[in-house]
């Protein structure tokens, strides 16, 4: 997955909605739909959010800081900040629930429950691509 596609895929798992191309969001449907069957399940929800938080913790630790976003989001430090790595520090302090400036697997897991739940319109257990789309990504 691109690294901008990774930040795209973490702003949603996250519940902050950033734009992403419908092309973008077709693929990362089809890559979460585990069984194609054209629904994703909670488990499978689950299963691509912890792919890509392994993705993301570049460095293996268990945990995502906001310089592992900005690796995957292509952006090199010292720059003039914008609005992606401004995003990157509040992501990351809105959803550290215990305040040590990363977010652990079981933060991000939690907040990957918790989107799923928000996306899953119909609570069914399954999001369509329409609930998919709709919630972010």
């Amino acid at each position: 997955m691109h690294p901008n596609r990774q930040l795209l895929a973490l702003a949603a798992l996250l519940a902050l909605v950033l734009p992403g191309a419908a092309s973008a969001k077709v693929r990362d449907f089809g890559q979460a739909d585990g069984n194609n069957d054209g629904r994703i399940s909670s488990s499978e929800h689950e299963e691509y959010a912890a792919a890509f938080f392994r993705r993301v913790d570049s460095n293996g630790d268990g945990n995502i800081t906001a310089a592992e976003v900005d690796a995957a989001a292509g952006i090199i430090h010292g720059a003039q900040p914008n609005a992606a790595q401004l995003g990157a520090a509040y992501r990351i302090r809105r959803h550290d629930t215990n305040g040590d400036g990363q977010i652990s697997k079981t933060e991000f897991m939690a907040a990957a429950v918790a989107r799923f739940r928000a996306m899953d319109a119909d609570s069914n257990g399954q999001l369509t691509p329409q609930e998919f789309a709709a919630g972010g990504y």
